[in-house]
């Protein structure tokens, strides 16, 4: 193999992972639209009679063929990082990471530096 060769498999890569972490965070985006978060504690609207927030997500990621731990987590993700705030260069590993900072203004800011996190 040749160096040249070896360096567009990278490249082709690094694009392949930042497509997988956009399709993560889309699969969040969708499984808000199915159940936009609510506050902790809250409870479900009084026309919400059809199912549970989790049923209706286990059935999504049933259908989805994923774990409803993995739609939940990419949902939650989703929910904390607003499309104008998202990176595409920045891995969903890093959003995911940078997700639990609790001051919206802190986690838009240290996304884009993400190395000093």
């Amino acid at each position: 193999m040749t160096r040249e060769r070896y360096d567009e498999l990278v490249a082709d890569g690094l694009k392949q992972i930042a497509a997988q972490g956009q399709i993560q965070l889309r699969l969040g985006d969708y499984a808000l639209e199915i159940e936009p978060m609510n506050p902790h504690g809250g409870q479900a609207s009084p026309d919400a009679d059809w199912m549970s927030v989790r049923d209706s997500l286990a059935l999504y990621a049933e259908d989805l063929d994923i774990t409803v731990s993995t739609l939940l987590n990419h949902r939650w993700v989703a929910s904390r990082w607003p499309k104008p705030h998202r990176q595409d260069d920045v891995s969903y590993s890093v959003h995911k990471a940078l997700a639990a900072i609790q001051d919206e203004a802190e986690r838009y800011a240290r996304i884009l530096h993400p190395a000093s996190a």
